[in-house]
C-alpha cells in the first residue's frame, strides 16, 4: 500500500479501538442510564513516518438500562484517501458494582463500510470484546481494560499478511481538580495485526477534560508512540454531549 493508505488505516484502526471518552483509549464502565442519550464527535490528526493524516468519529450512546448501553459509531479518514471507515454497533453491560469497584463487559461489531481497497477497512463483518474495571477512591479514578478483536480480510494479501485474533491492553487512571477540570493519562499495548512484524504497538496518553456542566465535555488529548510499531504522534480533540 502507498504510505497516505497505510497512515489512513491506521488513523482508522485507532478510532475503532478507542470508543471509551475522548481522549482516553481506556473505556470506563459507565452507562448513560435508562432513557438517556450521549452524541460525542472527536478528530485526530496522525503524524506517523513523515505522512500527517486526518481522522473524526461520531459515536450516539443510547441508556436501554441503568447499567446498560447500546452505541453505534461512524468514523471517517478526512484526507486522502478520505471516506467512511467500518461502522460498528454494540453493547457495554456493567454487571457488577461495589462501592468503590465496578465491572464490565463492551462488545462490538464492526460492518464493511469502508473501501478496503483504499485502506477504509477490511471488507468483511468482524468482533470485538473488552472486559472492563474501574476503581474509585476520592478524587482519583483507574481504570483498567482487556480486548480481544477477531479481523476478517475481503483482500487475499491482508488475509496472508494480517492475524486473526488480536489482543490489546491499556490502563488509565484521571484526577478530577474539581467538577469542572480533569487530567487524565493512558497507556497500553496491543497485539500487532501484521505477522511479520514482531514488535508489539505501545502508546502513552495525556489529555486533559473540561465539564461545563453535567451535560458537556469539551477534551484534549495528545498520544505518543512508545515504539516503531505504534503511530509515532496523534493529537485529538471532542466533544460530548447528553440528553
Amino acid at each position: 500500500m502507498k504510505p497516505r493508505v497505510l497512515a489512513a488505516l491506521a488513523a482508522c484502526l485507532c478510532i475503532q479501538a478507542a470508543h471509551a471518552a475522548h481522549p482516553l483509549v481506556s473505556d470506563d464502565t459507565g452507562t448513560q442510564g435508562a432513557g438517556n442519550r450521549q452524541f460525542e464527535i472527536n478528530t485526530d490528526r496522525t503524524r506517523d513516518g513523515g505522512v500527517s493524516s486526518q481522522s473524526a468519529a461520531a459515536t450516539f450512546t443510547h441508556g436501554l438500562r441503568d447499567a446498560l448501553d447500546v452505541f453505534m459509531t461512524i468514523p471517517a479518514a478526512t484526507t486522502s484517501p478520505s471516506g467512511i471507515n467500518d461502522v460498528s454497533i454494540g453493547a457495554k453491560w456493567r454487571f457488577m458494582e461495589g462501592e468503590r469497584s465496578s465491572w464490565g463487559l463492551k462488545s462490538e461489531l464492526f460492518f464493511p463500510a469502508g473501501d478496503e481497497k483504499r485502506g477504509l477497512g477490511t471488507g468483511r463483518a468482524r468482533a470485538g470484546v473488552t472486559l472492563l474495571g474501574a476503581y474509585q477512591v476520592d478524587a482519583w479514578t483507574f481504570l483498567g481494560n482487556i480486548g480481544v478483536t477477531h479481523n476478517r480480510y475481503a483482500i487475499p494479501s491482508d488475509r496472508e499478511q494480517n492475524r486473526k485474533v488480536v489482543w490489546r491492553l491499556s490502563a488509565a487512571a484521571l484526577y478530577a481538580f474539581d467538577e469542572h477540570w480533569k487530567a487524565v493519562v493512558d497507556a497500553g499495548a496491543a497485539h500487532n495485526e501484521q505477522k511479520a512484524v514482531g514488535t508489539h504497538p505501545a502508546f502513552i496518553l495525556l489529555g486533559l477534560i473540561y465539564s461545563p456542566s453535567g451535560k458537556m465535555d469539551v477534551d484534549v488529548g495528545v498520544k505518543v508512540g512508545l515504539n516503531s510499531a505504534e503511530v509515532h504522534r496523534q493529537v485529538g480533540a471532542g466533544l460530548t454531549l447528553r440528553f
